[in-house]
């Protein structure tokens, strides 16, 4: 039993890595695309409660905006759970771009 729940940690451990590792490359990739076209742009990256952590971090960095991606969830997801961009255009104290 004790081998398959570290098993299953280092499974967990190396999907978090693969996430954040994507999710590095596709930001810089995108800040970089931005910079070309001489947009000033930076990249972070936090983990946390996606709305929660968004706004605080926005505000920290005292950020002009948040671009944000928008992906679609079924019907039965939206009846489940509440659309992070919906509480976001709330919740957000500064422009908010929401993209597909």
């Amino acid at each position: 039993m004790p081998a398959t729940t570290s098993g299953m940690a280092a499974t967990t451990d190396l999907t978090i890595d693969a996430i954040k590792s994507l999710a590095e490359q596709t930001g810089q990739d995108a800040v970089k695309w931005l910079q070309d076209k001489n947009i000033r742009a930076e990249l972070h990256i936090a983990t946390g409660y996606s709305v929660e952590t968004i706004v605080s971090e926005a505000k920290r960095l005292n950020c002009d905006a948040i671009v944000l991606g928008h992906r679609h969830c079924t019907f039965w997801m939206r009846l489940l759970e509440q659309s992070t961009c919906e509480v976001l255009l709330d919740a957000a104290t500064c422009p908010l771009m929401i993209t597909r």
